[in-house]
């Protein structure tokens, strides 16, 4: 069985460039606007699976080209923190998967 969400990060307002022209956004001046979404996201964890393959190159390098991103998940998840209610109780996995990523993995992998 596969479970999605694998991973979350923050998306709810996130203060970014304005994706529309000057003429577009409605001020003509805004040049950054607070957006929501997997838009948001997902930028977040590319840039964090980025850094982490540079930072980790001879691992990854070594690696037969099919191991590689699961490789890769599985360090991102080991990183992740699990997202919690307002009541502190942790969300559901199947909900939220391993949590949210708030920094680059460490040394330690779960596998």
């Amino acid at each position: 069985m596969i479970m999605k969400p694998e991973i979350t990060a923050p998306g709810g307002d996130i203060y970014s460039i304005n994706g529309t022209s000057q003429a577009d956004s409605g001020s003509g001046t805004d040049q950054y606007i607070s957006y929501s979404g997997t838009s948001m996201a997902a930028p977040q964890i590319t840039g964090m699976a980025a850094a982490f393959i540079a930072r980790n190159r001879e691992m990854v390098d070594a690696l037969d080209k099919s191991e590689r991103a699961g490789y890769v998940k599985a360090a991102l998840m080991s990183a992740a923190e699990p997202l919690l209610h307002k009541n502190e109780i942790p969300y559901s996995p199947r909900g939220q998967g391993a949590g949210v990523l708030r920094a680059l993995p460490t040394d330690v992998l779960l596998t």
